[in-house]
């Protein structure tokens, strides 16, 4: 590092500053060192020093083309947490230009050495089953969302002769993943059979899904019992299957719908049979294999269902029936989608068997269908 830098980092021979998971642990905390080297020549007296914690939601929407202003993009901040700690020095010390020359608070650094100041901020059961888990999303250049815990650190020297007080800041973006483990259990231990049948202007469908609930690499089962149009002048051509991504971002006050496709069976696939001149019928699966990582944390969801104040995503099976007459007819059948690794996954069921599976988060489906 350079001279006189400050850092955040984990305690010595701990692998991350987060202590706890949410959706495991009732209570989180954030815990680590703030690190500050002076260089041979320098011997600063440390007035203040104080950590802050800001966690938010960030959304960055394009605006649309008729836009009149020069900025292209609609961004939003929503915070949802904000705590700040005092770690040495003078407390009463928060403004620079304020700072008296001498206090009995102030310390003394010496040079070219590393200072390590502990830090730790503690969250309860009170805050912490409300807390989203970290997450990033993207939608090409036109949308994007995450929720960001970010940790700053502040610290301010003493003024001397000639010399003004010095501000120096740094800041660190800390992973939180966040698991649910009754959804998780119930995922990877029963079968959540959904039954899709039903009639519309054109066909009339009996379709079935093995699970409803599922994450990385784990297959999502679907059978086309039958498929079969209402009437005699309705010619169905084929079928698709798509395991499809929703997300709603909403930013300056206006919601955006995008959807993506995250896995295909297309039209023209082995999967589908025409079982006479007029019923189809088929089966398959449908994964998600890898999911998204930022590069310098271990986790950071990308696809998990969620629903949040500016940010909603869902996912869903589309079996789209492709008809002569018309483009095509999707019939969507909702499934929830969990964005952990197989690691995650197994240890969950493994010390968490015992809790008793809640009623499926469907309050998202709901909303935006």
């Amino acid at each position: 590092m350079g001279i006189q830098d400050l850092a955040i980092v984990p305690q010595e021979g701990k692998p991350s500053i987060v202590r706890g998971f949410l959706g495991l642990t009732p209570d989180i905390a954030f815990a680590g060192d703030i690190v500050y080297y002076t260089s041979k020549s320098s011997r600063p007296t440390l007035a203040s020093l104080f950590l802050s914690l800001n966690a938010y939601i960030l959304t960055n929407v394009q605006k649309d083309e008729s836009a009149d202003d020069d900025n292209p993009h609609h961004t939003q901040t929503t915070y949802f947490l904000k705590r700040q700690v005092f770690i040495a020095g003078d407390s009463s010390v928060t403004d620079p230009q304020s700072a008296p020359r001498k206090s009995s608070a102030y310390l003394e650094l010496s040079s070219s050495e590393c200072h390590r100041f502990p830090f730790s901020i503690e969250l309860g059961p009170d805050i912490v089953p409300s807390l989203p888990g970290s997450f990033t999303w993207d939608y090409s250049k036109n949308a994007s969302a995450s929720v960001v815990y970010e940790l700053t650190a502040t610290l301010i020297t003493a003024p001397k002769l000639l010399r003004s007080a010095k501000v120096i800041t740094t800041s660190e973006i800390v992973d939180v993943p966040k698991v649910d483990p009754p959804n998780v259990i119930k995922g990877e231990t029963t079968a959540t059979n959904i039954v899709h049948q039903g009639v519309n202007e054109f066909i009339q469908y009996n379709i079935h899904l093995d699970r409803s609930i599922f994450g990385l690499r784990q297959p999502v089962g679907f059978q086309i019992v039958d498929i079969s149009p209402r009437s005699n002048d309705i010619k169905i051509n084929g079928l698709s299957v798509k395991l499809v991504q929703h997300a709603v971002i909403k930013s300056a006050g206006i919601a955006h719908e995008f959807d993506t496709v995250l896995n295909e069976i297309p039209e023209g696939s082995s999967a589908f049979t025409q079982a006479s001149s007029v019923r189809w019928s088929g089966a398959g699966e449908l994964i998600v294999e890898k999911a998204h990582r930022r590069e310098k944390n271990i986790q950071i969801d990308a696809l998990s269902a969620m629903e949040l104040e500016t940010v909603i995503i869902w996912h869903s099976v589309a079996i789209e029936v492709h008809i002569k007459q018309h483009s095509s007819v999707c019939l969507e059948i909702p499934v929830w989608f969990m964005d952990i690794d197989d690691e995650t996954r197994k240890w969950v069921v493994k010390h968490c068997g015992g809790v008793k599976p809640e009623a499926l988060v469907g309050s998202a489906f709901r909303k935006v269908r």
